[in-house]
């Protein structure tokens, strides 16, 4: 907290039995809970944008083995902002197993029901350097939904033009596959991006204008 009388404190619990041994194989299961983490700290390490801020909290429980990993849980970013502006919901639901990552996040400017919050919901292969599982499937699903006053968060990410109001939807899908024993630019030619618009109404403004 900016508040020198009402300071934030993060912390970090983790409960449970832990095996850094790669031969250990039972499985074993650990409950994390992280509160007010201040995303600052996961700038450099997780490599996420400085525009990008905000107190984190997660809940995740943690099973199998370190050859096999499964994580289940959920992530809030409270007080979150982005370039300096409030954001009200920014939130995930995530499955880590064997070795794919399902994922259901949820974006908005005002934490109503009328908000119209970004969607996205995708499963993908996330295979870790060092875990001996490998996906089982290389299919790739993402599905990004937007709508009405969630285009509002436009106005987070510029100040060249800002959405003020009308009837939008916006669906993109990405499906395909992505080969893990291939180079990225080969697996991007797996992958079709059909997408659907629609716009009524719609009323932008700027500053230069």
């Amino acid at each position: 907290s900016d508040d020198p009388d009402n300071p934030t404190v993060a912390k970090t619990e983790l409960n449970g039995e832990v095996s850094f041994d790669t031969a250990d194989w039972p499985d074993r299961t650990q409950r994390l809970n992280i509160d007010n983490l201040p995303l600052v700290a996961l700038h450099r390490p997780l490599r996420i944008p400085d525009t990008f801020d905000g107190l984190m909290n997660a809940g995740a429980s943690l099973a199998g083995s370190l050859q096999d990993p499964q994580v289940r849980g959920r992530l809030a970013v409270n007080q979150a902002t982005i370039n300096d502006q409030p954001v009200d919901v920014a939130s995930a639901d995530f499955l880590y197993q064997e070795a794919r990552l399902n994922l259901r996040s949820n974006v908005a400017i005002q934490d109503r029901e009328e908000a119209d919050p970004l969607t996205l919901l995708a499963s993908v292969p996330l295979p870790i350097n060092g875990i001996k599982q490998l996906p089982s499937r290389d299919d790739v699903t993402v599905r990004l939904r937007m709508k009405n006053q969630g285009f509002a968060l436009i106005n987070l990410f510029t100040q060249a033009v800002k959405w003020e109001e009308g009837t939008a939807e916006l669906a993109l899908n990405v499906d395909g596959s992505w080969p893990i024993n291939r180079r990225m630019e080969e697996a991007l030619t797996s992958l079709v991006v059909p997408g659907a618009d629609s716009f009524d109404g719609v009323t932008l403004s700027s500053a230069s204008l």
